[in-house]
């Protein structure tokens, strides 16, 4: 059981570290127009942190960043799911090896 939460608790930082470039990316794919280039992950990034910059209260840039980084329930699967996976993929190696 202390694997499933180590293997757990990595898939979900690895989900938390994505983050910021899932959301560059859904930047640049949510650029529209013909007469610019979409923005790059450096600008995309600069612009989500003065975004983040401008909330006032630490409850409300943590909820700003929550929502823009698409942290929740998702995360919570990926991490449930991968833990899940290697303790299964760990049950079925034991069971081959007798």
């Amino acid at each position: 059981l202390r694997c499933f939460a180590a293997d757990a608790l990595a898939a979900a930082a690895a989900a938390i570290a994505s983050g910021p470039f899932n959301y560059a990316r859904n930047q640049q794919f949510a650029h529209h127009s013909r007469d610019s280039h979409p923005p790059s992950i450096l600008e995309s990034l600069k612009y989500f942190a003065a975004n983040l910059q401008k909330r006032d209260t630490l409850f409300l840039k943590a909820r700003y960043a929550q929502t823009r980084l698409m942290i929740g329930w998702g995360t919570l699967r990926v991490a449930a799911g991968m833990g899940l996976s290697s303790l299964c993929y760990d049950l079925l190696s034991d069971l081959t090896k007798k």
